[in-house]
């Protein structure tokens, strides 16, 4: 017989819902309990954290954020809708990339488009400049 796998997510109280959960079905158990970033954020001081978003209003990532200034940490955010909340936190040192649209949708291709744009920047300061080949 498969197994699953499930991913349940409460504001709190994770542990008694899983056992609950254990509990009524039969043939099952919790193999692992694992926190939210904002109830066990790491990161030190000088680290980035980088949070990706459609709204900004997802109380797990505004806690993130919290806590990564708590550690004096830079927080690269890249966002759509305006930011939400999430822009608010925001500090004037954190970089912000909104993307200025309603849809999801586009809003995840231009995040993508960041994150490519990201790692060929990290790319040339590593390997420096490279010549393409045709």
């Amino acid at each position: 017989m498969n197994k699953a796998a499930l991913c349940l997510w409460y504001a709190g109280g994770a542990g008694d819902a899983a056992q609950f959960y254990a509990q009524t079905f039969p043939d099952s158990a919790i193999s692992a309990i694992h926190h939210a970033p904002g109830d066990y954020p790491g990161g030190k001081m000088g680290d980035v954290l980088m949070v990706l978003t459609c709204t900004g209003d997802e109380k797990v990532l505004q806690q993130a954020v919290q806590a990564a200034h708590e550690r004096d940490m830079t927080v690269m955010a890249l966002t759509g809708k305006g930011g939400g909340a999430l822009a608010k936190l925001l500090r004037e040192t954190d970089v912000h990339v909104c993307v200025p649209h309603e849809r999801a949708a586009r809003v995840r291709e231009v995040h993508q488009l960041v994150l490519h744009c990201l790692c060929d920047g990290v790319d040339a300061q590593l390997l420096g400049e490279q010549e393409l080949s045709e």
